[in-house]
């Protein structure tokens, strides 16, 4: 069976559970071990369980993927789920980890409830290494159009057990932008740090960066003892008038599950700009003291406001940002609409339930805490709409299809979901005031689709019957086989520059394109006057005249659908791929 990776568009909640409890945090302690976080942040041992969702940088979900809970450890389904049962976890912080080759690791630190499962959504970034300098002589590491960038001093890269290393270094980064919804998903542990005082803090994030380093054979590097890298991270528009002229930069602890001061870096124009002695994860944070705290939200029915994103943002950024999540912490109900957790001492803040969609349900204003807080049950403005839930098969004329995708568009958002078997059974939220929804079924082995379905009042189990899939071409897509493994992109554009053409999709982190340049029209553009390319930054492909050796490309129509054809060999670091694509979209 191919191994098919659909690129989706869901929001996927993630659930963090809360519990009732008036114990204080205890924060005392000196010098604390970082690896004991029950010593940190209190200890109150529950029962309970956890299920969980991983994801690649498209909300693809992720297979093989190992789980660690304490000392029990499993791995992920094909669909990209994980679950523990009956465990026993800490009330007041419990950390699961996760690891794939090809990623950088991912962790989640939650607040388990007793007796209850919470949910967890954790967003791999992928881990592509390449070669940027010699060891000896020392270079400047940039990454992308994000405008980060590490100078590294000559001889200053070493091997684990310490002793230097010589030869080229190759890195591995990604970049977290603190005012993107995915932040939320793709950050470690929780926005919790350890002072250089050993005091817990709330963080409010201005940007993270992961970075690896390893030898030509793939041996880890990091930076020699006494030696120094200049980091400089950029800062979002949105947080310039915000942003302090110096700030805390903290590492990630793996093994605690929290941040860890251990620099400055200050503001150079648009730039924050420090020194770091070590490659893990950095975070610049502005840092504040701590209290606990429990809300339970219901609805103007009264009902629970379950399985719910709340943020909690300072006023002031609020009122000096016109981004959602600059600024903000947040925390998910459970099905019970309760939360907890930790914010800011001393501050207003407006804590904001959103919707499916990422927009505010409502706006309230609460705080400041001084102590540990439970505000009871609070009445939100607005409803969210319940869940869908889809059930049905996908056919072909009299023939099954079992290789397919199932399409849903409401309010201007698609949700993809991939189905490998004749039925299918799954759920997905909706925006508040859905009135309908369009279901397409997709043959993945003709690249077909067939006649969109409405359904009008979508709310709850909707069951569609066998949706047909043939009647007329897949249009706006671009389908890449690499190796055996198939990537569907949905939702392709056409683009033409006047000097080039080319068919992208494009959704935040990743562009995914097949490029011609100075020649139109249709037939064979496989000779080098016609410059191809597939290219996508976040996985590392790419697909060009230079690492790409091209047997074919060709353009079956140029109008009103551009469609075509390309295959050939890309040099994987060193490992030939056999790649093929087929790509079409309007270009009227």
């Amino acid at each position: 069976m191919k191994n098919q990776i659909i690129f989706c568009l869901a929001i996927l909640m993630l659930l963090a559970s809360c519990r009732k409890d008036e114990d204080i945090i205890d924060i005392s302690q000196s010098n604390p071990d970082p690896s004991l976080t029950g010593q940190l942040l209190g200890t109150d041992n529950v029962s309970a369980g956890v299920r969980g969702l991983v994801v690649d940088p498209g909300s693809n979900p992720l297979a093989d993927v190992t789980v660690t809970l304490g000392s029990t450890t499993t791995t992920t389904d094909t669909y990209g789920h994980f679950f523990f049962e009956d465990e026993a976890m800490n009330a007041r912080g419990t950390l699961v980890s996760v690891s794939k080759p090809g990623y950088f690791k991912g962790s989640r630190l939650f607040f388990p409830k007793e007796g209850q499962q919470s949910v967890v959504k954790i967003q791999l970034l992928n881990k592509v290494f390449s070669p940027e300098f010699d060891a000896a002589e020392g270079g400047t590491y940039s990454l992308g159009s994000y405008e980060v960038s590490v100078d590294f001093p000559p001889s200053s890269i070493a091997y684990e057990d310490g002793s230097l290393y010589e030869g080229t270094v190759y890195i591995a980064a990604g970049y977290l932008n603190p005012t993107n919804i995915r932040v939320l998903d793709q950050m470690p542990g929780n926005l919790l740090g350890l002072d250089v005082e050993g005091q817990i803090q709330a963080l409010q994030t201005y940007g993270m960066l992961a970075l690896e380093l390893e030898s030509a054979i793939g041996e880890p590097l990091n930076l020699a003892d006494g030696s120094k890298a200049q980091l400089s991270m950029p800062l979002p528009g949105e947080l310039l008038n915000l942003a302090p002229e110096e700030i805390p930069l903290w590492s990630y602890n793996e093994s605690s599950g929290l941040w860890q001061e251990e620099s400055i870096a200050y503001l150079e124009d648009t730039h924050y700009v420090g020194e770091v002695s070590h490659f893990s994860l950095w975070n610049c944070d502005v840092p504040s003291e701590v209290v606990y705290f429990e809300v339970t939200l219901h609805d103007e029915n009264n009902l629970p406001l379950a399985n719910t994103l709340v943020t909690f943002t300072p006023s002031e950024f609020v009122a000096q940002t016109d981004s959602i999540f600059a600024g903000a912490v947040g925390a998910y109900t459970d099905e019970n609409g309760q939360l907890s957790g930790f914010v800011p001492i001393g501050e207003p803040l407006v804590m904001e339930p959103m919707t499916p969609c990422a927009t505010p349900l409502d706006a309230l204003e609460i705080g400041p805490f001084n102590q540990d807080t439970d505000l009871g049950i609070v009445t939100v403005g607005g409803t969210l709409t319940n869940a869908v839930t889809l059930t049905g098969s996908l056919i072909c004329g009299s023939n099954i299809i079992d290789e397919g995708v199932i399409l849903v568009e409401f309010n201007g958002r698609s949700v993809y979901h991939y189905i490998d078997s004749p039925d299918f059974n799954f759920s997905f939220a909706i925006c508040p005031f859905t009135t309908s929804i369009q279901v397409t079924g997709i043959n993945l082995d003709n690249m077909n689709q067939g006649a969109t379905i409405t359904l009008s009042s979508p709310a709850g189990l909707q069951s569609v019957g066998a949706i047909n899939t043939c009647g007329a071409p897949l249009e706006n897509f671009i389908s890449i086989n690499i190796d055996g493994d198939q990537y569907i992109y949905l939702d392709a554009e056409y683009v033409d520059t006047g000097s080039s053409r080319y068919i992208r999709s494009i959704e935040d982190d990743y562009d995914i394109a097949i490029v011609g340049c100075t020649l139109g029209g249709i037939g064979d553009f496989t000779a080098t006057a016609f410059v191809e390319g597939i290219e996508n930054e976040t996985f590392g492909w790419d697909f060009d005249t230079g690492e790409f050796e091209f047997d074919a490309f060709y353009v079956y129509s140029d109008s009103p659908i551009f469609s075509g054809f390309m295959s050939g060999t890309w040099n994987d670091q060193g490992t030939e791929r056999a790649v093929t694509a087929t790509f079409a979209t309007d270009s009227n």
